[in-house]
């Protein structure tokens, strides 16, 4: 005889198996502390021993001590970038500064041939074209031979010939007063005085 299944509407369908629900075991308490057990040997399997224990904290403590290295190098490199970004446009601004100095000094240069001064071309001051020809009409103005007598009576070098030692002395009060359009200028008359 064929075998009868109930389907979704609760109706039997010939010729297919009839299936049946297996019951849930039940298990003894001796067997539920075996197993028990059991579980918790498999546990213990994966927990570390107190010398593995004080081996990872060991290895812990070495990788956050070299962290913190990695972070005051990082920080000692950043400085240092930084250090060097500050030197460059220091550097940068004394060349600007050097560039202005040269400029002035040919503009005291144009100025001193157009009066026909041009061996005191440097002595000139001022920071325009006029100030600079205001000055040199005034240098022509004063300028009249003197006898040694008038210009100091014993004759030899006036004070203040030396002219590089004169150019140090101007350059260290520019540095002193941090004026970097001066010291460029005189580093640049210093040059011109040794060659």
């Amino acid at each position: 005889m064929a075998k009868k299944d109930a389907d979704s509407s609760g109706q039997v369908t010939p010729g297919e198996p009839v299936k049946k629900e297996k019951p849930e075991k039940t298990y003894t308490d001796d067997e539920v502390k075996a197993r028990i057990a059991a579980a918790v040997k498999d546990r213990l399997k994966n927990v570390p021993s107190k010398d593995r224990l004080a081996e990872l904290e060991a290895a812990e403590v070495a990788l956050k001590e070299r962290e913190l290295a990695d972070m005051s190098e990082l920080e000692a490199q950043t400085k240092h970038a930084k250090d060097l970004e500050e030197e460059l446009a220091l550097e940068k601004e004394l060349r600007k500064a050097e560039e202005a100095a040269r400029a002035h000094m040919e503009l005291q240069r144009k100025v001193a041939e157009e009066f026909g001064i041009e061996k005191a071309a440097l002595r000139l001051a001022g920071s325009t074209e006029e100030e600079l020809r205001a000055d040199a009409q005034k240098y022509l103005d004063e300028k009249t031979p003197q006898t040694p007598a008038e210009a100091g009576g014993r004759g030899g070098n006036p004070p203040g010939s030396d002219k590089t030692d004169d150019l140090d002395a101007q350059y260290k009060k520019a540095q002193r007063e941090g004026d970097t359009m001066t010291m460029a200028r005189l580093r640049i008359e210093r040059r011109a005085a040794v060659s």
